[in-house]
């Protein structure tokens, strides 16, 4: 038995935090794109994976620039 670490019964799993708040990959349409500045393509890949396999669309990321700001630029394709 590890008393350090003991086994607790009855807790309830919490809920998965929703990042659609973040960047609104959601209230997307096929053909609309998004600047996300100061991020890079891995960093946001998450919040992409999240909705396409939640939602079952497709996104293409890219690095790109926004008035001088470097970020990354997401396209709804399916």
């Amino acid at each position: 038995m590890n008393e350090e670490y003991p086994i607790e019964k009855g807790i309830p799993i919490l809920p998965k935090k929703s990042q659609k708040a973040k960047y609104g990959f959601e209230e997307m349409e096929v053909g609309d794109s998004k600047f996300v500045g100061g991020k890079t393509p891995s960093k946001i890949s998450g919040s992409v994976q999240l909705v396409e396999e939640k939602k079952g669309w497709l996104f293409k990321t890219r690095s790109d620039s926004k008035d001088g700001v470097h970020g990354v630029r997401v396209w709804r394709v399916k």
